[in-house]
């Protein structure tokens, strides 16, 4: 007997059951963990079943990072949502940046997994894309207002921005701030400093 043919829908209800799997296998016992036979245990189905949605565990994983990261683009967008003033923004985009990768490090943690042949995934620089973006309209906003004066484009001030709020993420998870500055204690000065430095001479930051 042929198989029936699913919806849409239901494809993607099979795959987001999955993924729901997957994600609870990762944050719990991590990476390894990940398998199709233990997702299909998980899941009740067989492997083969998993199959039909998943080309590879790296299209698993994929799926998981492109929650994660449409999961802090939903916190960054509601922080900035908050504020009225766009500098006000920046500053809570970077305080949310923060306390998503502290209290979901498991999350966090997959936006930097890397599994080759899916980098390339148009989804996937999707959903980066649409995350980093929330800062890169802060400081687009920012600046037409006259509150800043990038010496740069915004997209360049945004990267610019991860890079400095995740240098600073992985050194308290590596646990390096034992030389009486704690994370809580840089990162107004950071973020103070970056847009200070990112500011043309005479302009307010």
């Amino acid at each position: 007997m042929a198989r029936p043919t699913l919806t849409q829908e239901q494809v993607q209800t099979r795959r987001n059951e999955i993924l729901d799997v997957a994600e609870d296998l990762f944050e719990h016992q991590g990476l390894e963990a990940v398998s199709f036979r233990r997702i299909a245990a998980r899941h009740g189905c067989s492997p083969a079943a998993t199959y039909r949605y998943f080309a590879t565990k790296g299209h698993v994983l994929l799926g998981l990072r492109i929650r994660a990261a449409d999961a802090l683009r939903d916190i960054l967008a509601e922080a900035a949502a908050a504020e009225a003033e766009p500098v006000a923004q920046l500053r809570a985009i970077a305080e949310a940046y923060l306390t998503f990768a502290l209290e979901q490090p498991s999350k966090y943690s997959l936006l930097f997994v890397m599994e080759r042949g899916v980098e390339d995934d148009p989804e996937f620089a999707r959903a980066k894309s649409d995350a980093l973006g929330v800062c890169r309209d802060a400081l687009a906003n920012a600046e037409a207002r006259g509150d800043l004066s990038l010496q740069t484009d915004p997209l360049t001030a945004a990267h610019l921005f991860w890079a400095a709020a995740h240098g600073a993420v992985s050194l308290h998870q590596g646990g390096q701030f034992v030389v009486g500055r704690s994370l809580d204690d840089i990162m107004p000065t950071l973020v103070t400093t970056l847009m200070s430095g990112l500011t043309r001479p005479g302009a307010s930051p």
